[in-house]
């Protein structure tokens, strides 16, 4: 990683951007609309998803989940089937497809909440970091359970995954296609040895009749 941890001192934090830049050091500036289109420019197209994914940044345009006019982002703490969860500050909106987690705050200016959102295609673009830059600090939020992944036969299409503390992101297979992949791979020797016995038994016999 390039830092263990944010820098200390500097200005409070008192937007959604500078919560989310305790477990990534983001090297851009601006509104939290903007946030996608720098990831872009700076970590390149393969940085953006269009699912959710743990320990990325959850960017929202105005309007999407609740954002205000200037966008939002939180980080995503956890993916399960088509719910995932996100740490946030300074949420000022409210969505319909949105629980509070433990009951806790609803949000609003200089407060920290943790909420369940229903996933929608097309809200959000959720931008993953390079291992680089991410901070250890991460691994504290996501309960240093950095290399879980759900197994949800109905988790989104192109979930990704921390691979462990400061490893970085990678893809994580579905326990579904990982299955299917597993009874391909155990059924290949018995249907070779089938193979073989029925050319023994009539292939090569054929071979000396004329």
């Amino acid at each position: 990683m390039a830092n263990a941890s944010p820098p200390a001192g500097g200005t409070a934090i008192l937007q959604c951007t500078d919560y989310v830049r305790e477990f990534v050091d983001v090297p851009w500036n601006g509104n939290a609309s903007a946030w996608t289109t720098e990831a872009r420019t700076h970590w390149g197209a393969q940085s953006i998803s269009s699912t959710p994914v743990v320990g990325s940044i959850a960017c929202y345009q105005p309007g999407q989940d609740g954002a205000d006019w200037d966008g939002h982002v939180a980080i995503v703490v956890a993916v399960n089937g088509n719910v995932y969860t996100v740490s946030e500050m300074n949420r000022t909106g409210k969505s319909a497809n949105e629980v509070i987690v433990g009951g806790g705050p609803q949000g609003g200016p200089g407060i920290v909440d943790t909420r369940q959102i229903t996933f929608s295609p097309g809200v959000g673009a959720f931008l993953i970091p390079p291992a680089a830059n991410v901070y250890a600090t991460m691994s504290t939020l996501l309960g240093g359970n950095v290399g879980a992944t759900t197994t949800s036969s109905n988790a989104p299409v192109g979930e990704l995954t921390l691979a462990g503390t400061g490893a970085g992101l990678k893809a994580a297979v579905t326990t579904d296609a990982t299955d299917s992949w597993g009874w391909v791979k155990a059924q290949a020797l018995p249907i070779a040895v089938a193979g073989v016995m029925l050319w023994v038994l009539y292939g090569s016999g054929s071979k000396g009749k004329k």
